[in-house]
């Protein structure tokens, strides 16, 4: 990529492994995960040949997220918390990699290390080094904490300040994540046509991120949900953009 040119022609080691890490992302976005692995490896090659490694925690973080998207349960979670301890080492807030482990645990139905990894990234979220969006990741799963415990009250704290910073941030993926959560505090309040709402803006959300297993899970959580009330949009519509994606424009859609 042209960044990475630019970084290379500077010799600076720390743009070159900024850049790498930054590439490797794109590339677990994309799918690409062999390419990102090769590219990530590089980065952390370089990183950890420098007296002080630079990007370390980050290229840990991605790591572990390559090994998640790649089914590698076990190492995704010991590279989170090596990045964890990488980032209270540096001084930098833990909160993203507490956040992952958080969902990596909710996968597997391991409760109790879930709600602690959700303390853990909630408590941390608060330092100053946290960004706006992993400050959201947080307050999402601190919402979705709160709901298993049956406290709506404190769910919607959490989430309506989650929606908050997202739609500040414009931060698509997390505003398709907040208002998930947020659809099923409505279904848990009786307030079925506003989760039906919800949903139809997550599901789109979704479409528009290009992110197919999310889209899956929404439409489950639709189906669930006119088993209870008449939706006022027939499923058939939600079916065809999950069937025909090409159908979809996302203009007017992106941010609720």
């Amino acid at each position: 990529s042209l960044g990475l040119e630019e970084a290379r022609l500077s010799d600076n080691v720390a743009l070159i492994v900024k850049s790498l890490n930054f590439m490797g992302v794109a590339m677990i976005a994309q799918g690409d995960l062999n390419s990102a692995a090769l590219t990530l490896e590089q980065a952390l090659i370089l990183s950890e040949a420098e007296t002080v490694p630079p990007e370390l925690d980050s290229l840990w973080g991605n790591l572990g997220l390559l090994a998640f998207k790649a089914g590698r349960f076990a190492d995704a979670a010991e590279l989170w918390r090596r990045a964890a301890e990488e980032a209270e080492a540096r001084n930098l807030s833990p909160s993203l990699y507490h956040s992952n482990l958080a969902r990596l645990y909710l996968s597997q139905g391991r409760d109790g290390e879930f709600k602690q990894e959700v303390a853990f990234a909630l408590a941390s979220s608060l330092e100053p080094s946290t960004t706006r969006s992993a400050r959201a990741e947080a307050l999402n799963l601190a919402a979705m904490a709160a709901l298993s415990e049956d406290k709506p009250t404190e769910a919607q704290l959490h989430i309506d300040a989650a929606l908050q910073l997202d739609r500040e941030d414009e931060n698509q993926t997390g505003l398709a994540q907040d208002l998930e959560i947020l659809a099923e505090l409505m279904i848990k309040t009786g307030s079925l046509k506003q989760a039906a709402s919800n949903l139809d803006r997550a599901f789109y959300l979704w479409a528009a991120l290009g992110d197919k297993e999310a889209q899956r899970r929404v439409f489950e959580q639709m189906r669930n949900l006119e088993k209870q009330t008449t939706l006022a949009k027939s499923l058939s519509s939600y079916q065809e953009v999950l069937n025909t994606p090409a159908l979809f424009d996302p203009i007017n859609r992106l941010c609720p």
